[in-house]
């Protein structure tokens, strides 16, 4: 009998970080399939949550292995190789990008990978909304966002080759992740194939690399030689908490599972669009954290637990609730809530005896109960693309 398993998945960012996050270490808190058998979902705690494909998945890259020549090859960037050119975005999309870029230039880094990320799962195939996306994570900063940039610049070239921006991310991912060393020889390669680029962020991040190299800074660790099989994730979802208890949960939820859901430890339920990776709605569901999200096999309800001595069925509601009803409150500054929430991972520190009811995150608004993201920015999509206006315990 072998003791070897079939597969094995990871978030490639973890597999050559030099170190963890403060006195804790990524674990996976809770794993489920969804109704296919097809995907994995996993929720890790002091980091985000992240969605596999069991079969077909691409593998993760051994970055440390890499020598700067194979990004991207440089064959298919000739000055004969045809230019690239995208599909026209329709109207919709052309006012989500918009938006996205209205936000990057506001510094709310966040909404506009919200909205980039929407273009995507639109036009999967735009190098330009690809690169967008890059500059907003690698400006926010979260934990994996280095990593998912990267990625998301790696797609771009794979795309068009010729894309300047997307070279000039990719090598700043790279630098950022501390790869300084792929960083110099992809830049060297970049410069010879396609000339000295006249942009002063260009001539800034080389000199950053130099100075990181002149300084000594130690690269990453090589890749476990047992993970080198490891499958990488297919999307992650980011913005809720998750370092208190080691048994939070993640599920997927609606009747195409076409949403993600978890417990977080700031008292509330997040909801997320499965195939854009973006927050739609946080409710909050418990008086101190919630651990357990569990929806219905049949009928559209969810089930949560967490430090109260109940569990709550909750069912979604389009009509007034009925006196007597206590409706799940949805919150509406969802950037703000998955930005301090980030911030707590960070800043979390385990002491014994140290209590769970911290200060809220953010106030509890009740009346307004607007989808999250106008519905503008969903023209074109079904209705079923927006949470539930409210949700109420079923009595």
């Amino acid at each position: 009998e072998s003791t070897e398993p079939a597969f094995k998945f990871t978030p490639g960012h973890l597999l050559y970080q030099k170190r963890f996050y403060g006195y804790l270490s990524p674990s996976v808190t809770w794993c489920t399939f969804d109704h296919t058998g097809r995907y994995l979902l996993c929720n890790m705690g002091v980091e985000q949550t992240y969605l596999y494909e069991v079969s077909g998945g691409c593998k993760v890259i051994d970055l440390p292995a890499l020598t700067g020549e194979e990004l991207p090859p440089t064959d298919s960037a000739g000055s004969n190789s045809p230019k690239y050119k995208s599909r026209p975005l329709d109207s919709a999309t052309k006012r989500l990008k918009e938006r996205g870029n209205t936000f990057f230039k506001m510094k709310e880094f966040d909404k506009a990978v919200v909205l980039y990320s929407q273009c995507i799962d639109r036009y999967p195939d735009n190098a330009i909304l690809l690169n967008n996306r890059a500059i907003a994570l690698l400006k926010r900063g979260w934990r994996g966002d280095k990593y998912a940039a990267f990625r998301d610049s790696s797609a771009a070239l794979q795309i068009d080759p010729h894309n300047t921006k997307a070279h000039l991310r990719q090598i700043q991912s790279l630098h950022e992740m501390d790869f300084n060393k792929i960083a110099w020889t992809k830049m060297n390669v970049f410069i010879a194939h396609h000339g000295q680029p006249s942009d002063p962020s260009f001539d800034s991040l080389k000199q950053k690399i130099d100075q990181a190299l002149e300084t000594g800074l130690k690269e990453p660790s090589v890749m476990p030689p047992s993970l080198l099989d490891a499958v990488d994730y297919t999307s992650r979802y980011a913005g809720h908490c998750n370092v208190k208890t080691d048994i939070k949960e993640a599920n997927f939820f609606g009747p195409r599972q076409e949403y993600i859901v978890a417990g977080s430890d700031d008292e509330r339920i997040f909801l997320w669009h499965r195939s854009s990776e973006t927050l739609r709605a946080v409710y909050t569901a418990d008086s101190m954290l919630v651990n357990c999200v569990q929806p219905h096999p049949t009928q559209p309800f969810l089930a949560s637990s967490g430090l109260d001595s109940v569990v709550k069925l909750w069912s979604p509601h389009d009509a007034p609730i009925h006196e007597g009803t206590q409706p799940i409150t949805q919150l509406q500054n969802l950037s703000d809530i998955a930005t301090q929430n980030q911030s707590l991972m960070s800043d979390w520190f385990p002491m014994p005896f140290m209590g769970l009811d911290y200060s809220r995150l953010a106030s509890e608004e009740e009346g307004d109960h607007s989808p999250a993201i106008p519905p503008e920015s969903c023209e074109g999509e079904p209705l079923a693309c927006y949470p539930y206006r409210g949700m109420t315990p079923v009595s």
